[in-house]
């Protein structure tokens, strides 16, 4: 789209219908740029509440849930389209549904409206800007741009807030409640909470937990889908006795589960990615007692986080205990300059393209193996020379004069890459 200003014909027109004019034109025009609108207005929603924030896994819906309400302003800007004949769209009740059933204040969906709602009005006021209208005419837009979608707001949140409470009534009638609460209660006090946990729950806390989140990508799955899943990895990894099970929506389930800690290190993860069945898993790593139990389930969330950060390629199992992904899930907390930094740092080599998937892999084992051509052409199942050929040539792109001494850098960067994938 380009940066020059548009000059409107609109200041020539009668006062009556010119606001709307006006209104619909910036409609088909946002609409064909709508993608970076969206980004904008959720970027700036996710940036100020943090109860949205920290909900790892629902950016992708907070995102389609903006989209929706994004596209339906547009609709209705350029067509005067009454609110009665409007419906809500199926992403902005289900990312309300989903907050409901993750005990998400409702206050945090209020706020996301209304401030939505100001970054969508300080976008038209920036588009504003490109016209050449009279003062008077510019406040009589934006005042009719600001009324329509006062009235907008005032409905969608009216209309997700009962979605909202149904959901919440719903899912707290549910028996899994009770577990959650006693869940809850362990976290915030691991140290004196561990006898009233074991009372509830009938789960034993003096032992080494695994804990496991399990979510599937499949939206027609479901929780008791994974809750089974969940069963079958808990037998791969030889569980003395079953896993402890809290659904928290309907395709995201956290799990403990009782281990060995010497078996889970020797684990077959190709035979634990064939238990779930195509469902994925976070892991932390085994861990002792009450403290174990809160702070393996804090890795598995981190694990979590990383797997499902905007962009990422998908991968069925991740784990803490993986190198680099604490470093990944710190740096990773700004996402958007995260995917800035592995740019700058790697240059060429984070191109979307196969050769430079082909060199990210090659610099990755061969930093990975101590420079050794040797162990990297074995693990790569290549020849040395062509190991020794790629890492010349990786290096003459990267600029070697500028950046060959930075493989701590460039290995962390490579590990970023890995976790976040391509992204904006």
């Amino acid at each position: 789209m380009s940066d020059a200003p548009r000059v409107e014909s609109f200041d020539n027109d009668d006062d009556e219908g010119m606001a709307s004019r006006v209104l619909a034109d910036l409609a088909r025009e946002l609409s064909e740029d709508i993608d970076a609108v969206v980004a904008t207005v959720t970027k700036y929603i996710a940036d100020t509440i943090d109860d949205l924030s920290a909900e790892t896994g629902l950016m992708d819906l907070l995102t389609a849930s903006v989209h929706g309400n994004v596209s339906t302003i547009l609709h209705v800007m350029g067509n005067k389209i009454p609110l009665d004949h409007l419906q809500p769209t199926t992403a902005a009740v289900e990312y309300a549904f989903r907050l409901a059933q993750r005990n998400v204040s409702a206050n945090a969906l209020v706020r996301a409206y209304h401030l939505g709602a100001h970054e969508m009005q300080r976008v038209v006021l920036q588009r504003m800007e490109t016209r050449d209208l009279a003062p008077q005419r510019t406040i009589d837009v934006i005042s009719e741009f600001a009324t329509m979608e006062h009235q907008y707001i005032d409905w969608i949140i009216r209309y997700v807030l009962n979605a909202y409470e149904s959901e919440r009534q719903r899912w707290s009638d549910m028996p899994g409640s009770v577990l959650v609460s006693a869940i809850e209660d362990l976290m915030n006090d691991p140290g004196s909470g561990a006898t009233r946990f074991e009372t509830k729950t009938g789960y034993a806390l003096k032992r080494t937990h695994l804990a496991v989140i399990a979510w599937d990508p499949d939206p027609e799955s479901s929780a008791r889908r994974l809750h089974s899943r969940i069963l079958a990895a808990a037998g791969v990894i030889n569980a003395p006795s079953p896993p402890l099970q809290v659904t928290i929506d309907e395709t995201t389930v956290w799990n403990w589960i009782p281990v060995d800690a010497a078996a889970v290190r020797t684990l077959d993860l190709t035979r634990l990615r064939e238990s779930m069945g195509g469902a994925h898993l976070a892991m932390g790593e085994p861990m002792w007692g009450p403290e174990g139990f809160k702070r393996s389930h804090e890795q598995a969330r981190i694990a979590f986080g990383c797997a499902t950060a905007p962009g990422r390629r998908s991968r069925p199992v991740s784990s803490y205990a993986e190198p680099g992904l604490a470093a990944t899930s710190l740096i990773a907390k700004d996402t958007p300059e995260a995917r800035i930094w592995v740019r700058e740092t790697l240059g060429p080599l984070a191109a979307d393209t196969p050769q430079a998937a082909e060199s990210r892999e090659t610099l990755a084992t061969y930093l990975a193996e101590n420079r050794s051509l040797i162990r990297t052409a074995e693990l790569l199942h290549v020849h040395k020379n062509t190991v020794r050929y790629r890492i010349s040539r990786i290096f003459t792109d990267l600029d070697a004069e500028r950046r060959v001494g930075d493989t701590l850098d460039l290995a962390l960067a490579l590990r970023v890459h890995e976790y976040l994938g391509h992204g904006p």
